[in-house]
């Protein structure tokens, strides 16, 4: 009669005691060995004998791996008896040990059974067994589709894919594994809104360079037309389509006031950040250099180059106009350089339009801080204007 074993950790090698000679599951040569290729089955938070207990009735659980530091069982479909040795490799911390090691008494009225494949065998009450399937139900969820089948059997994963309306992305755990209650995980799924380009590209990689409706975090969700930039790339960008002829920023360029020392930069689309609706004025993708110069200037920036205090001959425009967007109301203008002048700044009704008229030696002006955009409640955009993206 066998008695069940316990483990003592002795200068650097296990010892089982209270079983003997081949029925011993676990000895120094064990340790911080791994067998590869040939896991089914991973169950956390669990001990030594709990892997034993989960292995024995199985009919398909032919050995285990015992990682020690995180408590986690690897049930094997097969043994150190079925594999080469290049399967069975060192791994520190981990325990190995074929299931037939351990005394067949340890499963009661299931000593003997003749269970196969992917059956589990439970003792009944009149001390004999029933083989009992371990496979989990191969029904879809409602609202799913599969994105990998996978099997029905007992530590099998299958993955899946949620419809989500147009404009929402799904979120949460894709993947689901068949567990020894004939239960799959449950799925902590949800759709949410697309806040920016990367989620469109996310729904769908046909999708390219366009404009597309998003939902803005900084916005309290609410939907905005952006256009999506480098839809083909791994970090596709997010602008704002404006119209060029009201947002440009000159450098007058010296006294003379004869367009030949004149420099104008156009922007047909602003870089935005999604995250706080802040405008890069130093992004210039979509700017247009027009005049005399060769070098940008930076957007909502004026300014003028050995010109006397005074002058008059940088000019900035800045406008949102259709676009469903406004400036704030209390947006102000700074100087910058030597000897800068700073004109008023003027400004629509909505303050969906600002400019002002600057210049220095060399100097100008040029938004105080940074530049935001707001949400124009009072601003209807044309739904047909942009993409709803389709997740599929």
């Amino acid at each position: 009669m066998y008695i069940c074993g316990f483990i003592v950790y002795v200068f650097g090698t296990y010892e089982v005691f209270g079983l003997i000679g081949t029925e011993i599951g676990v000895g120094k040569n064990n340790v911080n060995i791994r067998l590869t290729g040939h896991q089914f089955m991973e169950i956390k938070d669990k001990s030594l004998h709990d892997c034993v207990r989960e292995c024995t009735p199985l009919a398909r659980c032919k050995s285990f791996n015992y990682d020690k530091s995180n408590r986690v069982c690897e049930l094997n479909d097969a043994d150190s008896t079925d594999v080469s040795a290049d399967k069975m490799q060192a791994a520190d911390r981990y325990i190995y040990s074929d299931i037939s090691a351990w005394p067949k008494s340890l499963l009661g009225s299931c000593a003997d059974n003749t269970c196969t494949g992917t059956k589990r065998c439970s003792p009944t009450k009149d001390a004999s067994y029933t083989c009992l399937s371990t496979d989990c139900d191969g029904k879809l969820p409602p609202g799913f589709t599969f994105a990998d089948t996978g099997t029905i059997t007992l530590g099998s994963v299958r993955t899946y894919k949620f419809d989500c309306p147009p404009g929402t992305i799904w979120e949460g755990i894709h993947n689901t594994t068949c567990r020894a209650n004939q239960k799959w995980d449950q799925m902590e799924n949800y759709c949410r809104e697309i806040h920016n380009c990367s989620d469109v590209k996310q729904c769908s990689p046909t999708y390219t360079d366009d404009e597309y409706w998003l939902y803005s975090q900084s916005f309290g969700g609410k939907k905005v037309k952006m256009y999506c930039h480098g839809m083909g790339t791994s970090t596709p960008t997010e602008y704002l389509t404006v119209n060029p002829d009201e947002n440009f920023s000159i450098n007058g360029g010296t006294d003379s006031i004869t367009e030949a020392f004149k420099t104008t930069s156009k922007y047909a689309k602003i870089r935005v950040d999604m995250k706080d609706m802040t405008v890069n004025k130093g992004d210039t993708t979509f700017a247009e250099i027009v005049g005399a110069g060769t070098s940008y200037v930076s957007y909502a920036k004026a300014e003028t180059c050995n010109c006397n205090w005074g002058c008059k001959h940088g000019t900035f425009s800045i406008s949102t106009e259709g676009t469903g967007f406004k400036f704030s109301s209390s947006l102000t203008v700074s100087g910058f350089g030597w000897q800068p002048y700073v004109g008023p700044l003027t400004k629509n009704n909505d303050n969906t339009k600002m400019s002002a008229t600057c210049g220095g030696y060399c100097g100008g002006c040029q938004p105080s801080g940074s530049l935001y955009l707001y949400h124009d409640e009072n601003k209807v955009v044309d739904e047909s204007s942009a993409v709803l993206a389709k997740c599929v």
